[in-house]
């Protein structure tokens, strides 16, 4: 079966370059529009290019503006989430948290890491995805909507599930632990550094920061509130990585 997908790949793709000297180029593929959980399951183990004439459709749930994310956009839909991988910078400008967007998802290349599913472009020589050039971003992400009325799904520390890797989701009665109260977001020099949020239950989850977030050399907030992000999974656990510190709303008093 997978020696029959590669030719099938090989055959359109030769088809489409031989259509790109016409003096109008007309797109020859009818595009299904598929589930984000339904082209995850079609990953195997290793890289793998879609060859398929697919597309699908979903709501941008993160957002490059403050450095935590970088060239990246997540997109989930009603079954699942995943990462676009596309090198351009300032994607929220064009992208903006909350869009509705539909991407062709033919040609580009599908993996998991760890338990994060990643779409991109032809793996380099370590067998890691590399970005979207530039010049095929527009082409490959479409605008539905600027916004949407998606919200972040709340979500319980003791109650998180494979289910909920790569959603955007939001914590409520939650704070920081009593030993990282008065640190930065970030460690000086470090590439990401982790915090540790708690809630009423006793239960924590590791927040992860990149060195390269604009809030990085900011205090963490004292109090206790809410807090959203996009969840990741390992082999360790769960981790928060939120989308800016001005969206955590610390405001009341720790409990």
């Amino acid at each position: 079966m997978n020696r029959v997908r590669n030719i099938g790949y090989w055959c359109l793709r030769f088809a489409l370059l031989f259509c790109v000297g016409c003096v109008e180029i007309i797109d020859p593929i009818d595009y299904e529009t598929v589930s984000i959980s339904f082209l995850e399951s079609e990953y195997y183990r290793h890289p793998r290019p879609v060859i398929w004439p697919w597309r699908i459709q979903g709501t941008v749930t993160s957002s490059d503006e403050f450095g935590n994310f970088y060239k990246c956009l997540m997109i989930e839909d009603e079954t699942a989430a995943i990462e676009l991988r596309l090198d351009q910078e300032r994607l929220y400008e064009k992208y903006p948290l909350g869009s509705r967007v539909e991407v062709m998802v033919s040609f580009m290349w599908l993996d998991v890491y760890g338990y994060n599913a990643v779409l991109g472009a032809e793996p380099d020589e370590r067998d890691f995805l590399t970005h979207i050039p530039y010049r095929n971003v527009d082409k490959t992400i479409l605008i539905i909507a600027r916004d949407s009325t998606k919200e972040p799904a709340p979500k319980e520390i003791g109650t998180l599930k494979q289910a909920d890797n790569q959603l955007w989701v939001i914590f409520d009665s939650v704070q920081f632990i009593e030993e990282e109260i008065g640190s930065n977001w970030t460690d000086r020099d470090s590439l990401r550094t982790y915090r540790h949020l708690i809630d009423t239950r006793g239960d924590t989850l590791p927040v992860r920061t990149s060195g390269y977030a604009t809030y990085g050399d900011t205090k963490i907030p004292s109090g206790s509130g809410t807090i959203d992000g996009i969840l990741y999974s390992s082999r360790k656990g769960v981790e928060l990585c939120p989308i800016s510190a001005t969206r955590a709303k610390f405001t009341e008093p720790r409990f």
